[in-house]
């Protein structure tokens, strides 16, 4: 489901991605694959990863996601040289005001408010 204003303002976001390697081990391609059916439909790639994959007292999961982490990274950013990383905030800014205020100067980025309302309205029925 696209990103989406609520009726309060409030950015609705979905993780598209959940990015497991300490549960589940599948191939960087998936996850790009994953990323590019994102960007085909003019939405980010959320990517959730969640703590274990980084630290645990059961196995060492850290070195492994570090390494999977780095391998998606790359070839998202080898296939998109303009690849933003932005958190919750940055993308309800750039939602609000079409830029991007980054530690190396301001981006403007295409937003269309008129097609976050519709997903709205579909994801209501």
């Amino acid at each position: 489901m696209p990103p989406y204003m609520d009726e309060w303002e409030i950015l609705n976001l979905h993780r598209m991605i959940d990015f497991e390697p300490a549960q589940r081990d599948l191939a960087t391609e998936k996850y790009l694959e994953l990323a590019e059916n994102c960007f085909s439909r003019g939405i980010p790639a959320v990517i959730s990863v969640h703590s274990i994959n980084f630290h645990s007292s059961l196995r060492d999961f850290r070195g492994p996601t570090l390494r999977a982490l780095d391998q998606l990274l790359s070839a998202l950013e080898a296939k998109h040289p303009n690849l933003l990383y932005v958190t919750d905030s940055d993308l309800y800014d750039i939602v609000n005001h079409g830029r991007f205020e980054g530690m190396h100067g301001s981006v403007s980025v295409s937003v269309k408010q008129k097609e976050l309302a519709k997903s709205a309205a579909h994801g209501a029925h």
